[in-house]
């Protein structure tokens, strides 16, 4: 990358010698966001301003992740400390929610669309590129144990609430990244580029897995002189919270819990992180035989994470899946394949919990295809 920058420096710079050709701009700009990306380098070259314009931003996250952060929140509750994160996001779901209406029937009329969408990719991607710079960099500080302490210009002389919540401001940003790439510019999941992003995903995902334990499988015990095995909660598996409406499993969410009654609160934080497992699992780059154990296999590790947040947050059918997915972003097309390929993986293990004796007579929702049959 240092040559091909040189090279454009001698011939004016990206932004001035360049400026006649925007294609050749956006190439170059290409080039050395997917080297940044491969290599966890910082961008070269400058940031080009004729080609960063934004869409109109729907205020769909921003809104109500800062009311969901007005809530009491403990340990084991998720939330987006960083506002630049949850902005770009909200300009990611701009150009997701333009290419799903965009009129493919009249591509001159919507000449001046396109170069618009493109813009936008151009700037988001710049900006991601810098926030996990910014991460990585974070993460070098505290692995030298010299982060500094800056104080919270929100938080004034407030002291610090503990415990604190599990922050998904580095999972939205490597998320999106990667949602980015695979959906929006349509690179293939096999693709050896997205080695990079899934591994710096998975190591995003460490602190909330960890809290919310999705590498184990719910734990389950028999109940004495019955054949039904009973959830974390110690509520029978077949049994919903009230005693009479049947549910496959307790919950046990962090948005849920039958000992502890609390109002109903926004989903969108557990919602962010079941989209960034989903995206996670739509990476299949091959096993390398010469990497690490625990960072070779990327779509077993987000695989095995998503099966187990879909257990614990009682979603057994795909369609219930795929709702909470379009509650967070959703391209039809490319969306509606990788979720049909990443429920033949788990859907066969999301059924409710019981030893090899009885089986529980579960009522499930009936899928959207069962619903026409029977219209």
């Amino acid at each position: 990358m240092s040559g091909l920058k040189r090279m454009v420096d001698l011939r004016g710079g990206i932004v001035e010698g360049f400026q006649h050709s925007t294609i050749l701009q956006r190439s170059i700009s290409w080039a050395d966001y997917s080297y940044a990306t491969a290599a966890l380098k910082p961008v070269v070259f400058p940031f080009i301003p004729q080609l960063a314009s934004s869409l109109a931003l729907h205020d769909r996250f921003t809104s109500r992740s800062m009311l969901a952060n007005m809530e009491p929140l403990g340990f084991k509750d998720l939330t987006v400390q960083n506002r630049e994160a949850v902005e770009l996001f909200e300009l990611l779901y701009s150009i997701t929610e333009c290419i799903n209406n965009f009129d493919y029937a009249s591509l001159e009329s919507t000449y001046g669309q396109r170069i618009q969408v493109s813009d936008s990719i151009y700037m988001i991607e710049w900006r991601l590129c810098h926030l996990e710079e910014i991460s990585r960099s974070r993460q070098s500080w505290k692995r030298a144990g010299s982060v500094p302490l800056l104080p919270s210009i929100e938080e004034g002389e407030r002291p610090p609430r503990y415990p604190s919540p599990t922050d998904l401001s580095d999972v939205l940003i490597y998320a999106a990244h990667l949602f980015l790439h695979l959906a929006i510019r349509g690179q293939p999941p096999s693709a050896q580029r997205h080695r990079a992003l899934a591994e710096a995903l998975m190591s995003a995902l460490c602190d909330p897995i960890l809290t919310l334990d999705l590498l184990s499988q719910p734990k389950a015990y028999e109940v004495p002189g019955s054949q039904v095995s009973r959830g974390n909660s110690g509520q029978v598996a077949g049994q919903g919270a009230t005693g009479n409406l049947p549910t496959p499993y307790a919950q046990t969410s962090e948005i849920s819990n039958v000992n502890m009654p609390r109002p109903s609160r926004d989903e969108l934080h557990a919602n962010i992180l079941l989209w960034a497992l989903f995206v996670g699992s739509c990476v299949r780059v091959p096993v390398s035989l010469d990497s690490s154990v625990l960072l070779s296999n990327h779509h077993e590790f987000f695989i095995n994470a998503l099966r187990n947040y879909c257990r614990m947050r009682n979603i057994v059918d795909k369609d219930t899946l795929a709702e909470k997915l379009k509650d967070i972003m959703w391209l039809y097309s490319w969306c509606e394949h990788q979720l049909t390929l990443v429920w033949n993986e788990i859907g066969n293990d999301l059924r409710p919990w019981v030893t090899a004796g009885e089986q529980v007579n579960v009522t499930l929702p009936a899928s959207r295809d069962q619903r026409e049959q029977s219209q």
